[in-house]
């Protein structure tokens, strides 16, 4: 389970075939979660933050038609429930990004349930976290070389295909690769593809260190992981996650002496070949 998108938002909840006395208001500083479950399982939640973070809806999304976007920032979205309906007044700053994360989670449920996406914005491209991998050279019918694979690197090379396959329209691919990393319970997101050029693979050094003296002893030799410029922290983190069983929470990446960011990416970092990252477990 991972949060794709989330906003504050005032929210209006109007009952079907009820008068408008019953009608109830939210505050502006309500939290709006679009939260994925699975790679086509996505559900719209709300929480009270002014009454204990109780939940004001958990409505799954099926179909792009449940959610019906307002045309400025003063009108309301609108999202249907069986009992009523209900309006979402988001929060300036954070709306365009909560719709394309939107616009995304309905793309990919099109992609796997009809065998073909909805004409998107921008063309989707499907990975464990955020930024996209790169393009074939699709003209010349050269594949970038891919690592060597391992338990980790197999994991990179999975992601990687995926997206490539979706950019090409190779549905049975991508839903093939898509339903393996689901039962492998690698998180899926979705986020628009730049169009940038194919990228290079790189080598680095992973060393994991510990509180915990069990574990530092158990990893005492370097590890050689193939990442790509695109390749964010957080990647990373999922993928010692399921090789390893280190929790996101208790990962801590540093490279040349600081703490990398979870969103940033190996181009963000200036990672080069055989560059060094210190994994630091830290364990309760």
């Amino acid at each position: 389970m991972s949060n794709a998108g989330y906003s504050q938002s005032r929210i209006q909840f109007i009952p079907n075939d009820q008068p408008r006395s019953e009608q109830r208001n939210y505050s502006d500083r309500s939290l709006v979660q679009l939260i994925q479950l699975d790679f086509t399982d996505y559900t719209l939640q709300a929480l009270d933050i002014d009454n204990n973070r109780t939940i004001i809806f958990n409505i799954p999304l099926k179909q792009r038609a449940q959610y019906k976007i307002g045309k400025t920032v003063n009108n309301p979205d609108e999202v249907q429930d069986q009992n009523g309906t209900y309006y979402l007044w988001l929060n300036a700053q954070s709306r365009a990004k909560f719709h394309e994360a939107l616009d995304i989670c309905f793309q990919q449920i099109s992609l796997l349930t009809n065998g073909s996406p909805e004409s998107p914005t921008q063309t989707p491209v499907y990975k464990s976290d955020e930024k996209s991998p790169h393009k074939y050279e699709q003209s010349r019918g050269v594949q970038p070389k891919l690592p060597t694979r391992s338990n980790e690197n197999g994991l990179l090379i999975d992601i990687y295909q995926l997206g490539q396959n979706i950019r090409q329209g190779n549905i049975d691919e991508a839903v093939g690769l898509a339903k393996k990393l689901a039962q492998q319970n690698i998180p899926l997101q979705a986020s628009p593809w730049n169009g940038q050029k194919e990228e290079e693979i790189i080598e680095v050094k992973v060393k994991i260190d510990s509180n915990e003296p069990r574990i530092s002893n158990k990893y005492k030799n370097e590890m050689i992981i193939s990442v790509y410029p695109s390749t964010t922290i957080q990647e990373l983190c999922l993928i010692f996650e399921h090789c390893h069983n280190f929790s996101p929470l208790n990962q801590y990446f540093f490279v040349n002496g600081h703490l990398a960011h979870h969103d940033s990416t190996m181009k963000d970092l200036n990672i080069r070949s055989n560059s060094l990252f210190i994994l630091f477990i830290i364990q309760q």
